[in-house]
């Protein structure tokens, strides 16, 4: 059942939702973000937008997610989706920002680590995640993508927690690693070498 309109708003909640979302669509986030601080009887609506898939690329952006969650908790239940894309070599110390904001997202359903030109990555990712299943299992990883990931024995484990939800993975396959997994909604698969991968 749509919302009543509210004092002051013309339109049901749910109608303002898809204009925003609209918006968000047209103009991208930078230009929306500005416009939600401006509407005091619409911001839960209108954060819901926001941060269902927030942008993140630079260490500087991180930190004021980070804040802004910080700040306010019930920005992170709006999080859905995230799109994690590391480039350059100070990949290590954004992706660390990264999982802090991570851990704090209650309803996340879609983690996306994609990696470019970044040294080092893989063990930062294997660091900071480590080997604890049910801790791994926090981070709903959907997409490993970007430069080849190595499957390694890590790797492998890590991929058998979030099998089930996996949709897109690049991999490499430089070491004779067991790895029979299946992946029920895994829509897209680059390997540098498919010959292990089952045996």
């Amino acid at each position: 059942t749509p919302e009543p309109p509210r004092n002051g708003i013309l339109f049901p909640a749910e109608v303002w939702k898809l204009i925003f979302e609209r918006f968000l669509e047209d103009h991208g986030q930078a230009a929306f973000a500005p416009v939600v601080r401006f509407l005091s009887f619409l911001r839960p609506e209108a954060e819901s937008v926001l941060y269902r898939k927030p942008e993140i690329k630079k260490i500087p952006r991180a930190i004021c997610f980070l804040t802004s969650i910080q700040n306010d908790p019930r920005r992170a239940n709006h999080v859905r989706e995230l799109p994690l894309r590391i480039r350059g070599s100070r990949g290590g110390k954004f992706f660390n920002v990264m999982l802090d904001i991570i851990c704090r997202l209650p309803r996340l359903a879609s983690f996306e680590v994609c990696k470019y030109r970044v040294e080092h990555l893989e063990d930062t990712f294997r660091a900071s995640i480590g080997t604890e299943v049910s801790y791994q299992a926090r981070f709903p990883v959907t997409k490993l993508t970007g430069q080849l990931w190595k499957l390694d024995a890590w790797l492998a484990s890590f991929l058998h927690v979030h099998c089930d939800r996996l949709e897109e993975l690049h991999l490499e396959n430089p070491f004779e690693v067991p790895f029979d997994e299946n992946f029920p909604k895994l829509r897209s698969l680059t390997c540098h070498d498919l010959s292990n991968i089952g045996n």
